[in-house]
């Protein structure tokens, strides 16, 4: 007997690799030396907890098909106190989508899902249970890779 088996692949839409870097501030969070060391438990902790929270903003937001993930870089002091986290994120981009994952949008959903009281009016609102200061959110450029 045989058995005849259809394989396709199917080739994506022209695409590209988009990545972005970028940093915000973690209020209310002090930075310890362990955090200097990529390797140490408490820096791997750390930014796996920072990661799994903006990768569920990510994948809930109206861009979660391009998305592919984020990446905690380095965690360092700030002279106003708090934690500075140094991060990059990866989509995935066909042609005829590049419009909608460009940097001022990147970093409006980030900004969009920070949580802020409007009765303290303070700049430090809530990414689920992290205290990020709002005005240090800063998403920069893009780079392409082409696939």
């Amino acid at each position: 007997m045989w058995t005849l088996l259809w394989y396709f692949v199917l080739q994506p839409e022209n695409s590209s690799l988009v990545y972005f870097a970028g940093l915000f501030r973690l209020a209310q969070t002090d930075f310890i030396p362990e955090y200097r060391h990529r390797d140490s438990r408490e820096f791997l902790s750390m930014a796996q907890n920072i990661e799994h929270v903006v990768n569920s903003v990510y994948k809930t937001s109206a861009v979660s098909r391009l998305y592919r993930q984020s990446v905690i870089s380095d965690l360092s002091s700030n002279n106003d106190g708090g934690l500075l986290v140094h991060f990059w994120m990866v989509f995935v981009v066909p042609k005829s989508k590049s419009q909608f994952v460009c940097e001022d949008c990147v970093g409006a959903i980030l900004k969009d899902s920070i949580q802020t009281s409007l009765v303290n009016r303070s700049s430090v609102g809530y990414l689920s249970d992290l205290p990020v200061d709002m005005d240090s959110v800063i998403v920069n450029g893009s780079h392409l890779l082409k696939r």
